[in-house]
């Protein structure tokens, strides 16, 4: 069985493509989106067990369609099941999250030791999205890097967020 796109997921695979056969530069072209096979329903719950929170239910839903995703968002991919080697991290996510455990979560109005699952953190480990869990942040989603923060109540607005990146602003900490 095929999972169908939802159409969120589809708009990012769509972005991602149009800029990798738009890129006029064959030695720097960016790169395809690299979404890959669903997980199955057993998987992600492993995943919710891993992860010690309730997955947020856009998220386990891009898990169904696929089970993570190289660059949905520049350098950033999407962890799914299979990143998490075992129930650990992969090892940027568990560095990024080391990196903003503790005093800046209390500068981002969370508590010092809130249980922080990372969902993506770009290639060179300077920005990640992190998933909180229901009801200790602003949203379910953090979204830090280069100096900037932002608070997503759901998956599917990150991916919304992808493909329009001229609404940072509708979810940017203030």
């Amino acid at each position: 069985m095929t999972a169908v796109l939802s159409e969120w997921v589809r708009d990012v695979v769509e972005q991602r493509m149009r800029e990798h056969l738009a890129d006029p530069d064959p030695d720097w072209m960016s790169p395809a989106p690299g979404l890959r096979p669903p997980a199955t329903p057993d998987q992600v719950a492993e995943l919710e067990r891993w992860m010690g929170q309730p997955l947020d239910p856009t998220y386990a839903e891009f898990l169904l369609q696929g089970d993570g995703m190289a660059h949905f968002d520049r350098s950033m991919p999407v962890f799914g099941w299979s990143d998490w080697a075992g129930g650990t991290p992969p090892e940027a996510g568990g560095a990024f999250v080391d990196l903003v455990q503790g005093e800046f979560c209390v500068d981002c109005g969370l508590a010092p030791d809130v249980l922080l699952a990372p969902v993506s953190v770009d290639s060179d480990g300077s920005a990640g999205i992190l998933m909180i869990p229901p009801g200790a942040g602003p949203g379910r989603f953090m979204w830090f890097g280069n100096g900037d923060l932002a608070f997503f109540p759901t998956f599917r607005e990150i991916f919304e967020y992808a493909v329009d990146h001229g609404r940072w602003k509708d979810y940017a900490a203030t």
